[in-house]
């Protein structure tokens, strides 16, 4: 009982971020709907957006992230618009984060991609993945955190996001 009225601001606040999200995200699907396609199909290979260095679509791209080929067909404009602006709200399967403290106390964030009973590889949201010896590893923990960066509409115009979330919309086959 002592813990309620706590519990219950901290819930307040939650909420209050929750509204704060869905409205940033109401306020740019109109402009999603109004994208290029083919605009976006440069902003999704350009360097400055990176997501083709973990995001591959056919042959082209790396294969940090899901595959995009056919998200058009599974996802809708919300549904993108939330993966780019908060891309730790949902996680998709086989790519779920995890936490590693090691014995040295260091601390590595990433994707289980591989493990043997000597090793367990993680890949980071760049390069090759570490591979780390079990001995090595004091714990391994799921995170809620994606690897994939935050922000990453900071660095687009509101334009670019529109073309990106149209070139993505396309992708259906």
């Amino acid at each position: 009982e002592e813990l309620l009225a706590d519990s219950n601001r901290l819930l307040d606040q939650l909420k209050a971020l929750d509204e704060q999200k869905r409205k940033q995200l109401d306020g740019l699907i109109d402009d999603a709907q109004a994208g290029d396609p083919i605009k976006g199909r440069a902003v999704f290979f350009a360097a400055n957006s990176k997501c083709s260095s973990c995001h591959r679509i056919g042959t082209e791209g790396g294969q940090i992230g899901p595959d995009l080929t056919t998200v058009g067909r599974i996802r809708d404009e919300k549904d993108l618009l939330e993966s780019i602006v908060f891309p730790s709200a949902s996680l998709a399967r086989e790519f779920e984060p995890y936490t590693v403290l090691l014995t040295d106390g260091r601390v590595i964030s990433g994707i289980v991609v591989h493990e043997t009973t000597a090793s367990i590889h993680v890949q980071q949201s760049e390069g090759k993945p570490l591979i780390i010896a079990r001995d090595e590893v004091d714990s391994i923990v799921p995170s809620t955190i994606s690897i994939m960066p935050q922000g990453l509409q900071k660095t687009l115009s509101e334009n670019e996001l529109a073309d990106l979330v149209a070139f993505l919309r396309t992708l259906k086959k």
